[in-house]
């Protein structure tokens, strides 16, 4: 007994055109992927989730103990008892610098799919900043661009001034 094909489904395409009797049939199924989990924002293209339990975004993972303050994303002020790990919960990326007290501390280290790094003894500004591997080539390759566009925007008002001068 074969199956009755809805009027969605997907013909599938060979090389000599339409495949007839052949299809894909395609269903998507909607609803909630994790219980507790609550809608804050939908429209036509997007529905945002808010988790029930969600992690901190700065978290002492080793170490410590520490109290934290930060008010954005990139600063935290840390007061450890003890050496510790700090943990941000960002995407590690080739590229993320991190500064603790105003001086480049250790890399940023990968810690799964986040970042990390060590905190001293005491209280400790840290900042973290972004720059994508080898902008220094890319802010130089752009500098000797423009440099060439000058120099040829100076090229042609010469000779335009040349030309100007041998005109009767």
């Amino acid at each position: 007994m074969e199956a009755a094909v809805s009027a969605e489904a997907q013909q599938i395409q060979g090389p000599n055109g339409v495949l007839p009797g052949h299809t894909l049939p395609v269903a998507f199924e909607y609803g909630m992927a994790l219980p507790g989990l609550h809608k804050v924002y939908g429209d036509s293209v997007m529905d945002i989730w808010e988790l029930p339990n969600p992690a901190p975004y700065f978290q002492v993972i080793q170490g410590g103990p520490c109290s934290l303050v930060t008010t954005r994303r990139e600063d935290v002020t840390a007061e450890c008892v003890a050496p510790a790990t700090l943990l941000r919960r960002e995407l590690y990326m080739p590229g993320w610098q991190v500064t603790v007290n105003g001086t480049a501390a250790a890399a940023v280290q990968q810690n799964d799919i986040f970042q990390s790094a060590a905190l001293p003894m005491g209280r400790s500004q840290v900042r973290y900043h972004f720059a994508p591997p080898y902008m220094k080539f890319g802010w130089a390759a752009g500098i000797v661009g423009m440099a060439g566009l000058i120099w040829q925007v100076i090229l042609i008002g010469r000779s335009e001034q040349q030309r100007n001068l041998a005109a009767p």
